[in-house]
């Protein structure tokens, strides 16, 4: 393909258990250089960013968080937004109209217009696509992780715990095939139950975008 692809992604999440805690969860596309082993921090970084942009941060990406703690870079503790780059002080947010941390299911779509470079995030309470977008913005993916990126979710909590749960995934638009997760060290437990539960459901992808 050339230039910026059109794709289309659903998913249904639940944030549940431990100690009804922090502290949320991405969805991504990322082309960092350290592949599959790209891992950021925990806690209020969503095992996405790093403090101070350190080098854990997972680079070459763009992710949408949903995140329910109030972390310094926060508008709150329930909201949306849209990060590139490992950072968590995103974009743009916005705040659904439920409360992510409640331990129902959710619905979210991702949509990607290439021509006009238009990201679409949707958000409900049931499996019935709003007809109008939580947030919308203009942004260049390929500017960003460039015609390759592998596909998946992240998490973190720190001081409380939580499960962020994927119960359902499909992406259409884009040419994707499955590779295998690799083992992770005593830092990425706390992502271990998302990671490997949406590789067991959909396998971790890689690809192509441009």
């Amino acid at each position: 393909m050339t230039g910026n692809p059109s794709f289309n992604v659903f998913f249904q999440f639940r944030v549940a258990g431990g100690t009804n805690g922090a502290d949320g969860f991405t969805f991504m596309l990322q082309n960092d250089p350290r592949g599959l082993l790209a891992l950021g921090q925990n806690g209020g970084q969503l095992g996405y960013g790093a403090e101070s942009g350190g080098p854990l941060r997972i680079i070459n990406s763009l992710a949408v968080e949903f995140d329910h703690s109030n972390n310094p870079v926060d508008p709150n503790d329930n909201h949306v937004g849209i990060d590139t780059n490992g950072s968590v002080s995103s974009l743009v947010t916005a705040d659904p109209a439920f409360d992510i941390n409640s331990g129902n299911s959710y619905y979210a779509w991702i949509d990607y217009d290439g021509t006009t470079n238009t990201l679409d995030v949707f958000v409900n309470t049931t499996n019935s696509k709003p007809a109008s977008a939580l947030i919308t913005r203009t942004i260049d993916i390929n500017s960003i992780v460039g015609n390759m990126a592998y596909i998946g979710f992240s998490a973190g909590t720190g001081s409380g715990t939580n499960q962020h749960l994927i119960e359902d995934f499909s992406i259409s638009g884009l040419e994707t095939y499955s590779v295998s997760v690799p083992a992770m060290d005593q830092r990425g437990l706390i992502l271990l139950g998302l990671i490997l539960g949406v590789s067991a459901l959909i396998g971790i992808r890689k690809v192509k975008t441009g």
